[in-house]
């Protein structure tokens, strides 16, 4: 319907424009009609379109005939009454383009805002399928991986980092009442709440500060699949808490965010195919 309108307002538009044409041709050809019959001459090139300059004439003259004397002549004044009445209807059609141009802008307005109106409650109806889908989400996955800080991983300090491991899974499994299994060459705890995860990202961040000599990798994935967490755990992305995609997609869905997040960058697998990946930062 709209190409349909815009069609309209189109040859609308190119039909005035050549009844302007049209009107300033006999507006010419009127005059030079008239110079004809003044110097007795015979322009041969004019008698093709005499008949309908005639009609126009004889029309003219029915509304207002007049003649004028000068110089010892009487001058026909239907050839003035034509050439005014033609002035005037190119007149009249411009001012109807004007017209037609402005209410074109006036729909074009119209049509936009009632488009983006359109285009603004489907956003509106996909945010909300997709709040309500992402909001059914409720299990995710925490895997961590340790190893020995730089300055502790040295033979000479004697230190065993099992023990150090063993004491961060403890303090974990107080702390939420969720077991660890191993997995990865880590540590893979699988929580039930994402709605709750800021409390879970509390005690990471603690580890994460903390003065034990462990390096943490820490990788959180929802709806438990291993696959894209097996994918964040091959970075290696050691002192951070880094997550996919769909996992901040997850995270924006929460009522209240006590940690800021940020894009880590897109890394490439082997496999040739690609992972967005973002870390979790405190707010300070």
């Amino acid at each position: 319907m709209h190409k349909l309108i815009l069609w309209i307002f189109e040859n609308i538009n190119n039909i005035a424009q050549t009844l302007t044409l049209i009107c300033s041709f006999f507006i010419m050809t009127t005059l030079f009609y008239w110079l004809e019959i003044l110097t007795n001459s015979q322009w041969n090139w004019l008698n093709l379109i005499k008949p309908v300059l005639d009609i126009i004439l004889n029309f003219s003259n029915s509304i207002l005939p007049f003649s004028i004397s000068a110089f010892g002549t009487v001058f026909d004044g239907k050839f003035i009454t034509t050439i005014i009445f033609l002035m005037c209807l190119i007149i009249v059609i411009r001012l109807f383009v004007n017209g037609l141009d402005n209410l074109k802008y006036l729909y074009d307005d119209m049509h936009n805002i009632h488009k983006k109106n359109i285009e603004n409650n489907f956003n509106k109806q996909m945010k909300n399928k997709v709040l309500v889908s992402e909001i059914k989400i409720s299990k995710y996955m925490v895997l961590i991986n340790a190893q020995l800080k730089k300055k502790f991983n040295h033979e000479e300090l004697k230190i065993d980092i099992n023990e150090h491991i063993n004491k961060l899974n403890n303090f974990l499994y107080k702390q939420t009442g969720v077991k660890f299994e191993q997995y990865n060459d880590g540590f893979l705890y699988n929580f039930e709440n994402f709605n709750k995860i800021d409390d879970v990202l509390d005690l990471l961040f603690k580890l994460l500060k903390s003065q034990s000599p462990l390096d943490l990798a820490i990788c959180i994935q929802t709806e438990w699949d291993k696959t894209k967490i097996n994918r964040l755990s091959d970075l290696k992305y050691f002192g951070k808490i880094i997550f996919c995609a769909d996992t901040l997609l997850r995270y924006k869905c929460n009522t209240s965010h006590r940690y800021g997040t940020k894009n880590v960058g897109i890394f490439q697998q082997d496999d040739e195919s690609t992972i967005e990946v973002h870390e979790f930062h405190e707010i300070l």
